[in-house]
């Protein structure tokens, strides 16, 4: 998962993330892009407009899936009150949910979800999209204009955030 912001407090309704300048995602060198997710990397590269091509490879896997909060994360570490940030922040408050939904499909004598991709990419619906962030600042390369956020998913904040209620409903429907 990549990186988030938030003006918080978040109140019910708010949606006020928006990609963050942390956001590390982009498009692999090394593992090719997987089948789960050829057509809506696509609709990315077809439908915006993107840094020069020499500077990544559009066949390549393309990340981060997800994001989570991850700017201005507060956490309790032996007592002690800290503000951390990055993927140590989203990555673990997206695994925690998933913990979650699987806990609720073995009440149920359901399997866990296992590898987790396919079930993304087959639930876009499930995360909130991410819409606001300034381009300029969200996955940007050296001096260069970056990747840009668009609606669904992109290389700032992939899908967007873990909607839980509707990722829980999801992961019972499986």
């Amino acid at each position: 998962s990549s990186g988030i912001n938030a003006e918080w407090p978040l109140r019910p309704g708010d949606r006020d993330e928006k990609g963050n300048d942390i956001s590390g995602g982009g498009f692999s060198n090394i593992f090719k892009m997987p089948k789960y997710q050829q057509e809506t990397v696509a609709k990315y590269l077809n439908t915006t407009a993107l840094p020069d091509s020499k500077y990544f490879n559009r066949n390549m896997r393309a990340y981060p899936d997800v994001s989570a909060m991850s700017d201005d994360f507060w956490i309790i570490i032996d007592r002690v009150l800290m503000n951390v940030a990055g993927t140590s922040a989203a990555t673990p408050t997206v695994a925690g949910m998933i913990g979650l939904v699987n806990g609720e499909r073995l009440k149920r004598g359901k399997p866990q979800l296992g590898f987790l991709n396919p079930f993304i990419y087959q639930n876009p619906d499930v995360w909130y999209d991410i819409m606001l962030g300034d381009p300029s600042q969200a996955c940007w390369l050296d001096d260069l204009e970056g990747y840009k956020i668009a609606e669904g998913w992109d290389p700032v904040t992939g899908f967007g955030s873990p909607n839980y209620p509707d990722l829980l409903a999801a992961g019972l429907k499986m």
